[in-house]
């Protein structure tokens, strides 16, 4: 039985699929790319970067403005804080402690600490 469980605790350890991080930005963002980093103790390290892609929704009556981007680490991610840039100026990251699981949420960017909401 001991080793049953054993065999059990390794399968689940090393056969994880790749995790995913997925946003939504709730308001208009002027720029189109995110940075994704990683932070080894007071250095930030450049993990990836992606496209924001926008599209155009008429809802309530109006026309708003959708943008979405994804980040898709590979198997060996550490586990850590990983913050998000996506602007230059003014409030432009946001910070996620990433545990090798798929992350989806949505955010305000002039408000990101304050809107965000994990899905």
């Amino acid at each position: 039985m001991k080793q049953f469980l054993t065999l059990i605790f390794l399968i689940a350890t090393f056969t994880h699929a790749p995790s995913s991080i997925k946003e939504s930005l709730t308001s208009y963002l002027d720029t189109n790319w995110a940075v994704l980093y990683k932070n080894e103790g007071s250095k930030q390290q450049c993990v990836q970067n992606t496209t924001i892609k926008k599209e155009n929704l008429f809802m309530s009556g109006s026309d708003q403005t959708n943008a979405t981007f994804k980040f898709e680490l590979p198997e060996d991610t550490k586990i850590g804080s990983y913050p998000i840039k996506y602007r230059i100026s003014g409030t432009s990251f946001l910070h996620l402690i990433c545990n090798k699981e798929d992350v989806s949420f949505s955010f305000h960017p002039d408000f990101p600490e304050q809107t965000v909401l994990f899905s």
